[in-house]
């Protein structure tokens, strides 16, 4: 994020910021830290100008307090050039409050500003189109999520795993699968979230087979250690009924990360294994596991 914000790419460090905020939570406590917000203001200012970059980063700032309201009122100023003439919303604007319209559930409020987009020429770029796709999915509207991505011009690895994640989502397993194939058959990468989408997907359906052809191709790239595919892999197990498969993969991941003895207490809950969990409780206690 930094050498993007940095770099020539201002938007992209936005985009990435926004990943960090929504679709990691175990990274959320870093989003605070100076650094972060340096390289915000940075990327504001790199959009077109200082005085621009200021009123995106108000706008941010008050979406990121919560208080989206703020925001919002702060865009509509941009629109009056209350900030001048020249400061108008541009990408970094609409990305930062469509952002907040999945937080706060204000899908009325995020069509208005895709609508807006489309009508000021802003609505084409890679990060407007993903954060698009991120707003339709993550609201229950995966028809529109899919049409912003079958339009979009360009794709990188975050619209995919956006699209996925919202097929996921909406229970359609196979179409997410599908995707996933088309992905990797244009030559685009997979990542943790990738990965973490499927594994979601075929412990849903209880699709064993599937589930253990991507725990190969991870364990091949050497990502099966990645706290949450390694998590993703044992709920996957657990749910296919395949418990012993699932322990014997937490005994080969290391023991330092809580994350995976929840997903083990979780396994024997559901299994029915009161016992088995209230041990993985005592060993948590006895390795000051936090």
């Amino acid at each position: 994020m930094i050498r993007h914000a940095s770099a020539t790419r201002p938007l992209k460090a936005l985009s990435l910021f926004q990943n960090m905020r929504i679709d990691e939570p175990r990274i959320a406590p870093f989003c605070n830290d100076p650094f972060v917000y340096a390289s915000l203001i940075k990327a504001c200012g790199k959009a077109r100008a200082f005085r621009e970059g200021s009123a995106n980063l108000m706008s941010y700032a008050a979406v990121l307090r919560g208080n989206f309201d703020v925001g919002l009122k702060l865009f509509v100023e941009m629109l009056r050039g209350c900030f001048g003439s020249n400061v108008k919303p541009n990408c970094v604007s609409f990305v930062i409050l469509i952002s907040g319209s999945v937080e706060f559930g204000e899908f009325r409020v995020g069509k208005v500003l895709h609508c807006c987009s489309w009508k000021m020429g802003l609505g084409w770029s890679v990060e407007m189109c993903n954060v698009l796709i991120d707003f339709y999915a993550k609201l229950g509207h995966i028809g529109d999520a899919s049409n912003v991505f079958v339009e979009m011009p360009e794709r990188d690895l975050i619209s995919w795993n956006s699209i996925i994640w919202g097929y996921v989502k909406s229970g359609e397993h196979v179409k997410a699968f599908s995707l996933f194939r088309e992905m990797g058959s244009e030559g685009v990468g997979f990542d943790r979230v990738s990965f973490t989408c499927l594994l979601s997907a075929f412990a849903a359906r209880r699709d064993l087979w599937l589930g253990r052809m991507i725990h190969a191709r991870v364990k091949a790239i050497g990502m099966e250690c990645d706290v949450s595919v390694g998590t993703a892999l044992i709920y996957m197990y657990a749910k296919c009924g395949k418990l012993n498969s699932a322990r014997k993969l937490f005994d080969e991941l290391p023991k330092q990360d809580i994350e995976y003895w929840n997903a083990m207490i979780h396994a024997y809950i559901d299994a029915g294994l009161a016992r088995e969990a209230l041990k993985q409780l005592d060993e948590i206690k006895f390795r000051d596991l936090r």
